[in-house]
């Protein structure tokens, strides 16, 4: 039985938020500081959580990972 009242909607919204701010509070240590292409199918991923996804989804296991080299310094 689906549930279409007000409240249910309000819990499944709550539900969804409380995912997403657990995926944002647990970011991978690589997450901002490589990217990852996909060898197979040439799709670019920011974010290791987005890598995985992809793997189990599509079944492409060869994915590269190249690390970002962020300048100390602003360039001039």
């Amino acid at each position: 039985m689906i549930c279409l009242n007000k409240s249910c909607i309000d819990d499944w919204l709550i539900d969804k938020f409380d995912d997403l701010r657990m995926k944002l509070y647990s970011m991978h240590p690589d997450d901002l500081k490589a990217i990852w292409t996909c060898h197979e199918c040439h799709r670019i991923f920011v974010f290791h959580s987005d890598v995985d996804d992809h793997k189990d989804s599509s079944g492409h296991k060869m994915i590269n990972k190249m690390a970002l080299i962020i300048p100390a310094e602003p360039l001039a």
